[in-house]
């Protein structure tokens, strides 16, 4: 046991580590990205799978605005009993929405293993989108806002095709079924 230990207080070991962990990530990520985009697994069955993954982190948004909304002036650091109750509500939903998108992955791909390995790639999926939008939109000072307003738009839009357009080609649960001739459920 204390020999892992003195391996995770080594720099080099750990960026190592760090490294292969992100690695083997993207190869998975990647993987299944292209598994679902030729219909051999099934990613989001319908819209409604997709809603509910993309729910998962999308509804801290809908938190952060809601917990602005019911800040008082002078409230400083803590949260006031509002507030802490959004935050609360948003993490059962999300946890639930999160269960329900592996649930779905397992049920509709037949396979457990693969279903949660599918579900964790739509929750990071989303949670990669959000953060890429996000990042996109507040990462720029106000001097380059002014000056490229109309290409961050044009970069914006062209984002959200590509994201759609994938977003559509994923949505592969008939095809998926068909291909393997599986029965539809009802």
């Amino acid at each position: 046991m204390e020999s892992i230990i003195v391996l995770f207080d080594d720099p080099i070991f750990l960026e190592q580590f760090t490294k292969t962990i992100l690695l083997v990530f993207v190869i998975c990520f990647i993987t299944t990205l292209i598994a679902g985009m030729t219909n051999k697994v099934v990613i989001y069955f319908n819209f409604k799978d997709l809603f509910i993954s993309f729910m998962v982190t999308g509804i801290w948004f809908v938190a952060a605005f809601l917990v602005a909304i019911y800040s008082t002036e002078g409230q400083g650091e803590n949260l006031n009993t509002m507030q802490r109750n959004i935050l609360y509500i948003t993490a059962g939903i999300s946890i639930l929405c999160a269960i329900f998108t592996i649930k779905q992955s397992a049920q509709h791909n037949r396979n457990i293993t693969l279903g949660l390995l599918i579900g964790v790639f739509k929750i990071i999926t989303g949670l990669l989108f959000i953060l890429i939008a996000l990042g996109y939109l507040f990462g720029k000072s106000s001097s380059e806002s002014e000056n490229s307003s109309g290409m961050g738009a044009l970069i914006i839009i062209l984002f959200l095709g590509i994201f759609v357009w994938i977003a559509v080609k994923l949505i592969n649960g008939e095809e998926v079924y068909r291909k393997k001739e599986w029965e539809l459920p009802v």
